[in-house]
């Protein structure tokens, strides 16, 4: 009973503080928990300070120092900072390996593709490039353009014309080396132009070689075509020319 009345105020100060617990402990909630605990840690250090200052100190191990506040299940509650790194370190840990995961699986799969396309490319490249280039045939034509019919009708020529008559009635006579497939109209317009002969002709229809033209020597002349002494019943870029053959450009002047 001494030992009461010593140190009266200090048991009625923690009954106080106590009480003050509890109350806020259930009329805060959990919210306030951690205040009840500042507090009562304060008041503690405050009551120990004062006991140490007055050489009392002997108070029971298990009153003193006890601030650790209890949940409903008898547990004692973690602070704030344990349960966010509890929480944090795993969630990091494993959010980081499976981006990696993800990042290198995408680069794994990127690399796969451009191989293959290049493969691909590779082999088109070389199939075209193996492919046989087939070359035309060619042989060989003759071409004759002649206006000898102009000399035994000169009367009949044009005054201005009379100079352009070669005294042999031959313009040109020459050896041509056709591709196959050619026409004879083209075999005249190539014949031609390697001779420097003027040629006037569109589609196959001569009006003119060497500037003499259709009616210079009376109303029904004009240029006509052989091929081996014949007259074909077509245009001449219709006819397509053989191995040999020889074609004559004559001017008649009937």
């Amino acid at each position: 009973m001494q030992w009461i009345k010593e140190h009266k105020k200090i048991l009625i100060g923690g009954c106080i503080v106590v009480i003050v617990l509890l109350l806020a402990f259930f009329l805060g909630g959990p919210g306030k928990s951690e205040v009840s605990n500042s507090d009562n840690t304060e008041t503690a250090t405050e009551t120990n300070s004062e006991e140490t200052a007055n050489g009392k100190n002997d108070l029971p191990e298990d009153t003193i120092g006890k601030n650790t506040t209890t949940t409903e299940a008898g547990n004692p509650e973690k602070t704030t900072s344990e349960t966010a790194e509890e929480h944090a370190s795993p969630t990091t840990t494993e959010g980081t390996t499976e981006d990696e995961i993800v990042n290198r699986t995408e680069v794994a799969t990127d690399e796969n593709v451009t191989t293959e396309t290049t493969t691909e490319a590779s082999v088109t490249v070389t199939e075209v490039s193996t492919e046989p280039v087939t070359e035309a045939a060619t042989f060989q034509c003759t071409v004759t353009i002649s206006c000898s019919d102009i000399l035994n009708n000169m009367d009949s020529l044009k005054p201005e014309k009379a100079g352009l008559v070669p005294e042999s009635g031959i313009i040109l006579s020459t050896n041509v080396t056709v591709t196959e497939g050619e026409t004879a109209y083209e075999v005249l317009r190539r014949a031609c132009t390697n001779a420097g002969i003027p040629l006037d002709a569109s589609a196959g229809y001569v009006k003119g070689i060497q500037n003499l033209y259709e009616f210079d020597c009376g109303s029904n002349s004009g240029w006509k075509y052989t091929v081996n002494g014949m007259f074909p019943n077509y245009g001449s870029n219709a006819y397509v020319l053989k191995e040999g053959d020889s074609v004559l450009w004559n001017y008649s002047c009937n």
